[in-house]
């Protein structure tokens, strides 16, 4: 049993039949020389032949729409990925600098060499470091990040269409150029190449009315990140002014502070001589 079929993936003419048990055997007459075509099935061919190319321009001209959408969702999903990377450094920053200067108040408390600019600058870093709002924003973004199977299924979807629409159309002219097939037959792969191009245009049209939502949904979202950072920055542009006049103020009562230098000198001098012994 062999008929002819839009979706094989050959490229010559001659293997564009399938072999199927529930298809019907095609007729040795159906396929004929193109100078014994009648003229009803050579302006079907023509006809045919002009419909393929318009479908082509148009589908081309819906494709370059389709893929603004698509381009401007894939912009704001790398977007928010790198805001979530930024995101995590800025937390991860606040919290080293609130441990360090949390440990250095410690270390200059025992070692007598805490100073009254010094003991400020501490106490400024430590207000600083309330980052739950950061945290809250990281949490929406994750959110936003990982909600993303619909899109992802429905594109999916998609590029199956749309390669299945694409093989059909390359298929179906492959067929007019070279298989000269009568009218039943050509009524048939036309048949089969409309419910392609439907399932293909359906596909597209569902998802090109979901990229507005998904986009808005995003767009939200980096509002929001934006906004919540920019206050942010408020706060913590001084950070890292502050923890810099900090070591420097520590280094200098450190320099300054003969008993912690004497008493290094002499614990490296007693570890030595415990070394010799």
């Amino acid at each position: 049993m062999r008929e002819l079929n839009l979706l094989l993936r050959q490229q010559s003419g001659g293997n564009l039949y399938v072999e199927e048990n529930s298809c019907r055997e095609v007729d040795p007459d159906s396929v004929t020389p193109a100078a014994e075509l009648d003229s009803d099935t050579s302006d079907n061919y023509e006809t045919l032949k002009l419909e393929l190319v318009n479908v082509q321009l148009e589908e081309a001209e819906a494709l370059e729409q389709h893929r603004i959408l698509r381009n401007n969702y894939a912009l704001l999903e790398v977007v928010l990925e790198h805001i979530m990377s930024h995101l995590e450094c800025v937390i991860i920053e606040i919290k080293s600098s609130s441990r360090l200067a949390h440990f250095l108040n410690l270390y200059c408390v025992q070692e007598r060499c805490l100073d009254e600019e010094t003991s400020s600058l501490l106490k400024k870093l430590n207000q600083i470091n309330n980052v739950s709002s950061l945290e809250a924003l990281k949490t929406q973004l994750i959110c936003t990040i990982n909600n993303r199977d619909h899109i992802k299924i429905l594109n999916e979807q998609f590029e199956e269409k749309y390669n299945n629409f694409r093989l059909a159309l390359k298929n179906f002219k492959i067929i007019l150029e070279i298989l000269n097939v009568h009218n039943d037959s050509l009524s048939k792969l036309k048949k089969q190449f409309k419910e392609i191009l439907m399932d293909y245009q359906h596909c597209r049209c569902i998802l090109e009315r979901e990229y507005p939502f998904a986009i808005a949904e995003k767009a939200k979202v980096l509002l929001d990140c934006l906004t919540s950072l920019g206050e942010s920055y408020k706060y913590f542009k001084d950070e890292s002014g502050i923890l810099g006049n900090v070591f420097r103020n520590v280094a200098r009562n450190i320099q300054e502070n003969e008993y912690i230098l004497v008493k290094k000198e002499n614990l490296l001098s007693a570890q030595c001589s415990t070394a010799n012994s």
